[in-house]
């Protein structure tokens, strides 16, 4: 059987699943932008008008993007789930990538874990359980 080409390749390994986002790394996605959600309510809206605004915002180019990959529908996208470092070498969340340019991450706070290899482990069975869009 021949490989499944990877679409996304050209997108970095962290927001694909395959590294570990560092909350540190305030350039990539600043704290003060996760949106800290129960993971119950992941597919909730929040009660504002910053998912897609006309005039953009920090995150636009990336919110955008997340919007097509979304079937062009703003909030969480289905089966981008990644992992957050929110504790440097302490502390680690499932997140997930939203179509929003004030909060392109949603994290999970019922779902933090004592180690990188069990949040990796949810958030690769998440994926799996949640495919989310898929290009053929």
């Amino acid at each position: 059987m021949p490989n499944k080409r990877d679409h996304y390749w050209w997108l970095h390994p962290a927001f694909r699943g395959e590294q570990t986002l560092q909350v540190s790394d305030s350039a990539v996605i600043p704290p003060e932008t996760l949106l800290w959600v129960d993971f119950s309510a992941r597919y909730v809206r929040p009660n504002d008008d910053t998912v897609l605004p006309a005039k953009g915002g920090p995150h636009s180019t990336l919110a955008k993007l997340l919007f097509k990959m979304n079937n062009y529908r703003p909030g969480p996208v289905t089966g981008w789930y990644v992992v957050v470092c929110i504790e440097e070498n302490q502390r680690w969340a499932v997140g997930q990538l939203r179509a929003d340019v004030t909060h392109p991450l949603q994290v999970f706070e019922d779902l933090v874990f004592d180690s990188e290899e069990e949040a990796r482990e949810r958030a690769l069975n998440l994926r799996s359980s949640e495919p989310g869009v898929t290009i053929c």
